[in-house]
């Protein structure tokens, strides 16, 4: 009021309702002002780096779902991982699990195969990161189900060899966990067996290995298959999903910050929808990005017509329901290609440009310089690309 009565002493020909429109205009110019400080988008172009190599039979390679994924020393690791390799799981297909390790050189972003080894053992769905010229990699499941098993990966430039070792085992077998690496301890986020889905944080001190894996805090939501980010000294989850016993999958669109320092817990901008099993990255300017995932719309219909199979006694009505499931499962559209930057000062989320194509899940996307290499990975139900799919940012 002060300002209207300094307008009207000095200017005889003021005009309340030009007066009103330079204060409606100069509220409107702060607030575009400050959205454009806060949502500096990143520019991502996508394109297919390389793939996985076929077999010596001359038969290309049906991609991997759940590979450890990461880089040592200037070396992107894709190795393990699981796939249909004869039938799809509806025909009656076996799941393999994979223990071969492939190499790529990354130079000035761009990616060669240059060997293939193998792991000490098969398997798939493990949680994880990429820290200290190390690829982590916690938990996760072969044929017999899900593992404790926790190991190192890291690359030997003077052998040109993969080297391994173990980390002391998680407290339970837990698979489609997450992981994180911060001031040189592990966090393993969540994660499954076939008793529980878990809704804990495990940590793991590397300067104090006897210790073990120790309980760290309890999560709002017992929670797999969601993607964990470590950026300005705190942890960011976001989405996941939990298995529903007798009923559908829940699907979040929750999504935390966690200071893991104060151990505390802070629910932050809700995702536009609930989704799992994505992948995310923080990039070189420390914006947060979250890729593709599963919302959940054919993978809800088939867990609806599984539960339906179970209580029908009828045999010719459960095989229509069967033919029906498999006809789902079938013709399923792939997974969204939207693509999320999470705006931690305005605490909002932008759409980015999407996905030129199929969009990966159960994959880890992992950042090296100015670059995001996302390998293989689930496309639909039962199907896996070879592709290794490289984001240029801007």
């Amino acid at each position: 009021m002060y300002l209207l009565y300094i307008f009207q002493h000095f200017n005889p020909n003021f005009n309340m309702n030009v007066f009103f429109s330079i204060i409606l205009s100069s509220l409107l110019f702060m607030n575009c002002t400050s959205s454009m400080q806060h949502a500096e988008l990143s520019q991502i172009e996508w394109e297919n780096g390389s793939s996985l190599p076929g077999d010596n039979t001359g038969h290309s390679h049906k991609g991997l779902a759940g590979p450890i994924v990461g880089v040592s020393n200037g070396i992107l690791i894709v190795a393990g991982g699981a796939n249909f390799p004869d039938k799809m799981p509806w025909e009656g297909g076996v799941k393999w699990y994979h223990d071969r390790v492939y190499a790529y050189k990354i130079n000035d972003g761009n990616i060669k195969l240059f060997k293939v080894s193998l792991l000490p053992a098969t398997v798939a769905y493990t949680a994880n990161y990429s820290a200290n010229n190390t690829v982590y990699a916690v938990g996760g499941e072969d044929i017999k189900g899900a593992t404790s098993t926790a190991m190192t990966y890291k690359w030997n430039t003077d052998r040109n060899e993969l080297e391994s070792s173990f980390l002391p085992n998680l407290p339970l077998p837990l698979t489609n966990g997450s992981l994180v690496v911060y001031d040189d301890k592990l966090y393993f986020i969540g994660g499954e067996n076939a008793n529980l889905v878990s809704n804990k944080i495990y940590v793991l001190d590397l300067q104090a290995l006897a210790n073990g894996w120790i309980e760290f805090l309890d999560l709002p939501l017992p929670l797999t298959h969601t993607v964990a980010l470590i950026n300005n000294d705190k942890l960011y989850l976001f989405g996941g999903r939990k298995r529903n016993e007798g009923a559908v999958s829940t699907l979040y669109n929750q999504s935390y910050r966690i200071d893991l320092v104060e151990k505390n817990v802070v629910g932050i901008a809700a995702l536009p929808h609930g989704i799992a099993a994505g992948t995310g990255f923080v990039d070189y300017k420390g914006r947060m990005i979250l890729i593709g995932g599963d919302k959940g719309e054919t993978f809800h219909r088939v867990e609806k017509l599984i539960l339906a199979i179970h209580k029908e006694p009828d045999p010719l009505k459960k095989d229509s329901l069967n033919n029906e499931k498999a006809d789902v499962q079938s013709a399923h559209p792939g997974f969204t290609k939207d693509v999320w930057q999470y705006g931690e000062e305005d605490n909002k989320w932008y759409s980015l440009s999407p996905l030129p194509e199929g969009s990966p899940v159960t994959t880890t996307a992992v950042m090296f310089q100015d670059r995001v290499f996302i390998p293989s990975g689930e496309i639909k139900a039962g199907v896996r690309t070879s592709n290794i799919l490289v984001g240029n940012i801007n």
